[in-house]
């Protein structure tokens, strides 16, 4: 009965000091935060394309015409 009790209590124990899941939630952290510097970076590069061809759309219809 003793050797049970020692088993499942080493069972336990390894169980909780297992560290597999913290590195799981260290690399969705840094894909998150991966992420959302992509997702700030294409919006401000769009912003300044969108500048650009304003531009040069007004300067080809300010020079065809």
């Amino acid at each position: 009965m003793r050797l049970g009790y020692m088993k499942i209590r080493c069972l336990i124990h390894d169980f909780i000091a297992r560290c597999d899941g913290q590195d799981m939630i260290e690399y969705g952290l840094v894909v998150a935060l991966l992420s959302f510097a992509a997702v700030t970076g294409v919006r401000s590069l769009a912003s300044q394309i969108t500048i650009v061809y304003s531009s040069v759309a007004s300067t080809f219809t300010s020079n065809v015409t």
